[in-house]
C-alpha cells in the first residue's frame, strides 16, 4: 500500500489503473512492484543497480506527458 501512496503522490496514480490482463507477463509487474522502493521511488534491480522513478524517466519509459495534463488510456482496436 506504501508502493501505491508513492506513485499516488508523485501523480502517477492512473499509471496503477492499467490491467495486467493487458500485459504480456504479469511476472514482470510483479518483479518491478517488488523491487520499487516507495521512499526514495527508486527501483532496486540489484546492488548496484538501480533506476530512479521521476517525471522525466516515467516520461522517457512510456512516452507520456510529464506537463500534469490529463493522461487517456486507449484500448488498440
Amino acid at each position: 500500500m506504501s508502493q501505491r501512496t508513492g506513485i499516488n503522490n508523485m501523480n502517477f496514480g492512473g499509471l496503477l489503473q492499467i490491467q495486467a490482463d493487458k500485459l504480456v507477463s504479469r511476472e514482470i509487474l510483479k518483479y518491478l512492484y517488488d523491487r520499487l522502493d516507495p521512499v526514495t521511488m527508486m527501483l532496486v534491480l540489484a546492488k548496484d543497480r538501480v533506476i530512479h522513478i521521476k517525471p522525466f524517466t516515467v516520461k522517457q519509459a512510456f512516452g507520456i506527458p510529464d506537463s500534469g495534463e490529463e493522461l487517456s488510456l486507449h484500448n488498440p482496436v
